[in-house]
């Protein structure tokens, strides 16, 4: 059993992926080199049955059809040459971007592939200036992504709308850069995966890949391809809650779209979504640095992280990176089951007919994170102080709201670590509450343990030990000891008289404003 009970967290665009272990096999399908920018995508096959649901096998064989595979069997279908021939590839540091080619012909899809970029790089500066080792690799790597973000973020992108103009492979020669910045991002992937900046090794030599899919239907349908291609993992992806998905993870990989699905997606119009923008300035690079944050965690850290602590990290740092985050995505890790991947919450249950909205509107997101959430949950922290349970700890309660706004519970701490695991959840009209509450919680515990975290030497004794936990968790995957052997005592604890960081956290937090 995992460290905790998952629950199946489906936000405002329902998030739930797939994953399979099993390997399909392959025959091998040598790759046929880039595509014009002019090629069409073939016609779209009936989306929906006579019975008004999806036609997940219809909308595989569109998809196969788009991408010249038309009649193919799942053994005709090598995957890596599929996307090395339909799609652009970006290698930066320990991840491998792909973005559809046919999409490049859409100077507003460049600029978007272009932010894509940016983002991935701003993500990984941050993370080799919280963690890095201080030593001449860190600083070597440093200026070359540097150099790399001021190139790729200044590009002028030619236009590849001409007819019989060929898309290029690599990103970088979409955006028109020179020679030399494909060099740049291949010196800076052997540094970056070689563990050197952080004074350590690492066991993985290749990126984790991501895919993004601009539209919804790009990203249905890829999805329908999925469960086409992995019969195995075909019961995940063909499910009716599919189409309002925010990411996929399939076979260490995730499939990201770049557009929010509607409340509610009707089988006849999949192409419907809203632009992640529509909000918030910075919303596209806010969702993007979230999700490449759980990538970067698996290559550094496999399954070593808790799961709720990767979501910790992956929220912290789009504030860090924006100032705020209303991302609506799960900030979910990898499920060991072949389930769908779960967000992980203390005592809520795994239960496929409960689907909490990630709720944009939120009484938990007023403030978007731009004071870490603080003002929320001491708001909730001090409406719980006159009936918080007698043997929660002290300050470790908060009130959460039920779905018609009419009634009021209490849940208490530890919310972290292995001691939360056997926590009983709180009623099923207080879900919806506990999900939004319990991503405000991790997010500012983040900030805290970056900048308060050390119990003595303040902001840069907090950043140090930050720093040293990173880069210990590379060679020693058993996070809670690690944990407790660089902070000097447990992370969290089923004993509410027990010293730990998490009670440290909430004695912090009740003295906030």
């Amino acid at each position: 059993m995992n460290h905790f009970l998952a629950l199946v967290f489906v936000l405002a665009s329902s998030t739930t992926v797939a994953r399979s272990e099993l390997t399909v096999g392959l025959a091998v399908v040598p790759p046929v080199g880039p595509q014009p920018a002019t090629a069409t995508r073939a016609p779209i096959h009936e989306a929906t049955r006579n019975d008004g649901v999806v036609d997940f096998a219809a909308l595989a064989q569109t998809f196969l059809a788009s991408h010249g595979l038309a009649g193919k069997t799942q053994a005709d279908v090598d995957f890596d040459a599929l996307l090395d021939q339909h799609f652009v590839r970006a290698e930066l540091g320990v991840l491998d971007i792909r973005y559809p080619k046919v999409d490049v012909a859409d100077k507003t899809r460049v600029k978007e592939l272009q932010d894509v970029c940016v983002a991935l790089i701003d993500l990984q500066l941050e993370w080799l200036e919280w963690t890095g080792a201080g030593n001449d690799a860190q600083k070597a790597l440093k200026k070359d992504w540097t150099a790399l973000r001021k190139a790729v973020a200044g590009a002028r992108p030619p236009a590849w709308t001409a007819a019989g103009v060929t898309i290029p492979n690599d990103v970088t020669a979409v955006l028109g850069l020179k020679a030399d910045a494909l060099e740049l991002t291949a010196r800076i992937g052997v540094a970056a995966r070689s563990g050197a900046a952080f004074a350590g090794s690492v066991a993985r030599t290749e990126p984790i890949q991501i895919v993004f899919t601009p539209s919804r239907r790009e990203f249905i349908e890829f999805g329908a391809f999925v469960g086409w291609y992995d019969e195995a993992a075909r019961g995940s992806f063909w499910t009716e809650s599919m189409p309002v998905w925010a990411d996929m993870y399939w076979r260490d990989r995730q499939i990201l779209p770049l557009a929010y699905a509607p409340a509610k997606v009707s089988p006849d119009d999949l192409s419907r979504g809203h632009a992640m923008n529509d909000r918030e300035e910075t919303g596209l690079v806010q969702y993007v640095a979230q999700r490449g944050m759980h990538s970067l965690c698996w290559f550094y850290y496999g399954d070593a992280l808790g799961p709720e602590f990767e979501s910790v990290l992956a929220l912290d740092v789009v504030i860090a990176l924006y100032g705020e985050n209303n991302a609506r995505t799960g900030t979910a890790t990898r499920g060991n089951t072949t389930q769908a991947r779960s967000v992980f919450i203390p005592g809520a249950p795994l239960d496929d007919g409960f689907l909490p909205k990630n709720n944009a509107d939120s009484p938990w997101r007023e403030t978007l994170g731009t004071d870490h959430f603080v003002k929320v949950l001491r708001r909730a922290q001090k409406s719980a102080e006159r009936d918080a349970p007698k043997d929660a700890p002290e300050n470790g309660s908060f009130e959460l709201t039920s779905d018609d706004t009419a009634k009021h519970t209490i849940v208490s701490a530890p919310f972290l670590g292995a001691a939360a695991q056997d926590k009983t959840p709180p009623p099923a009209e207080f879900l919806q509450d506990y999900a939004e509450f319990y991503r405000a919680y991790k997010a500012c515990f983040g900030f805290w343990l970056r900048t308060e975290g050390a119990a003595k030497g303040g902001k840069k004794a907090s950043a140090e030990l930050f720093a040293k936990l990173g880069r210990e968790l590379l060679a020693k995957p058993e996070f809670e000891a690690t944990f407790a052997a660089v902070y000097g005592e447990p992370l969290s604890s089923a004993d509410p008289t027990k010293p730990t960081v998490e009670t440290r956290f909430l004695a912090w937090l009740a003295k906030q404003k």
